[in-house]
């Protein structure tokens, strides 16, 4: 009897918790309808036995963590707004990142489904020629171009993507018990799917002179082109509208990063992650506030005193020197750990001027090309002479090719290759006759061997029987004689 018990109820659990654990990692973290959503098939145990209510409730419990795992906070802008900075931001503060391009790029490797589903749809046009990976950039002109296309391509891509982003997020959420999982996505909202399963979503965004600015600086794209790419994809303002938080862009990085955090510790109350971000603050408060060099043990003892359980110090101080907000090294037997106020400052600064050299260096490189296409334009000037000139060279253009192939339908008669086949055939004929002189060498010879005269006698039955069985055997026909 157990064994039908538990097929029946144990699906039951399973598809009454997956959609309940969704649904409820969708609503605040300590917010009474959460928490009644949690209860409620509770209520359903009373009316059980006690196996029954067991199997249900256990198969319940692990739909609703899995359930839980399929929900992850969404991260979204428009193109140059700033998204990447702010999701390297969250990536620093302890988030985990998903991050939708890297695994668009993954996923159109050559071997995979989506890169072969591409091959088939667009043709070999789109590969590089040195390794037959897809060329992006020959792959963007075409879709962004053409609507069409471009949902083509997002229909052949999707699928593949969204079922990576799913399995990385589960795997974050069930398995490394991570609760501040963001799913960094251009086309957020644009997915359906996606939008239904990110909560709470941000959005960070600029305003459309800013978009545009530093599109083209980035990409090195020209006005007209920056606005196609912008148009091409949902317009930011629909996307603040549908955003839980908007994190907005158009003045210093500086600021960008204090927003950044500010949101973050609200995503964190909403997902129940802002507990570990507080013990983060306190472990690096200690090290901030004593500007001094700790072993694990002293930074263990030094945590407790600050609140922190014991068991999760060890964990915390080892993720912040993954994300390199404290620095580690071994002396001796033994590892020390130590972080100053100024680290992650400096560390800012640095990529900023960094970024700022760059961006000058840029900026010299696009100046000096403007003037040389500036004093091309000059020289170029559309002046009736010039019109005049291109419109002679394009007539000389077409008659030169109408007279080109004019000539490969008389190259028949052409003098030079009739000389050429003349030789040929003297050297054929010459070949021919040299052969011919062997045949009747080699003729005479075997008459003369059987004994047989040469020379043909008129009229004699068995001279010319004889001549004709040596023509047999040497398979010389009739017609055969030197070329005229």
């Amino acid at each position: 009897m157990r064994s039908p018990l538990l097929l029946v109820l144990a699906p039951v659990g399973l598809l009454l918790g997956v959609p309940l654990g969704v649904l409820k990692e969708k609503l605040q973290k300590h917010s009474l309808k959460r928490r009644c959503l949690a209860l409620a098939p509770f209520a359903l145990v009373s009316m059980l036995s006690l196996q029954s209510a067991c199997i249900l409730t256990g198969s319940y419990l692990i739909g609703r963590e899995i359930g839980a795992s399929l929900v992850g906070v969404g991260l979204t802008g428009g193109i140059s707004t700033g998204k990447s900075t702010v999701s390297k931001a969250l990536q620093e503060a302890g988030a985990v990142i998903i991050d939708a391009d890297l695994i668009a790029r993954q996923v159109v490797v050559p071997g995979r489904g989506a890169y072969k589903e591409i091959v088939r749809y667009f043709g070999s046009q789109v590969l590089n020629e040195e390794n037959a990976s897809i060329n992006r950039a020959k792959l963007g002109a075409i879709v962004f171009n053409d609507p069409m296309q471009r949902k083509k391509l997002n229909m052949l891509t999707h699928k593949y993507i969204i079922w990576e982003m799913f399995k990385q997020l589960v795997y974050q959420r069930l398995v490394c018990r991570k609760r501040l999982v963001v799913l960094d996505a251009p086309l957020l909202f644009e997915t359906k799917l996606l939008e239904y399963f990110c909560y709470p979503t941000i959005v960070v965004a600029c305003s459309t002179k800013n978009e545009l600015s530093r599109l083209m600086q980035r990409d090195k794209m020209t006005q007209k082109d920056a606005e196609k790419r912008i148009q091409s994809q949902m317009n930011l303002q629909d996307k603040v509208a549908k955003a839980d938080f908007v994190i907005h862009n158009d003045d210093s990085m500086n600021n960008l990063l204090l927003r950044t955090r500010e949101t973050l510790m609200l995503v964190a109350s909403l997902v129940g992650k802002s507990h570990e971000l507080q013990i983060r603050e306190r472990i690096l408060r200690i090290y901030h506030d004593s500007k001094e060099v700790y072993s694990l043990k002293e930074v263990e003892k030094l945590g407790s005193k600050a609140g922190v359980v014991l068991q999760t110090v060890k964990d915390v101080n080892q993720a912040l020197v993954d994300d390199a907000l404290v620095d580690c090294d071994k002396i001796g037997s033994g590892n020390y750990f130590w972080s100053f106020p100024s680290k992650l400052s400096q560390s800012r600064k640095r990529k900023l001027s960094e970024l700022q050299q760059r961006r000058q260096v840029a900026q010299e490189e696009l100046a000096q090309i403007r003037q040389k296409i500036q004093a091309q334009q000059q020289l170029r000037s559309e002046s009736e002479v010039r019109v005049g000139k291109l419109q002679r060279l394009k007539e000389l253009k077409t008659k030169i090719e109408s007279l080109h192939n004019k000539a490969q339908h008389l190259a028949e008669n052409d003098p030079a290759i009739l000389k050429e086949l003349e030789h040929k055939v003297r050297l054929s004929k010459e070949g021919a006759d040299r052969w011919t002189d062997n045949v009747y060498t080699l003729k005479s010879w075997v008459v003369q061997k059987r004994g047989v005269e040469g020379k043909e006698v008129v009229g004699t039955p068995a001279t010319f029987r004889e001549k004709r069985i040596v023509d047999k055997w040497l398979g010389i026909k009739d017609d055969f004689d030197y070329i005229a």
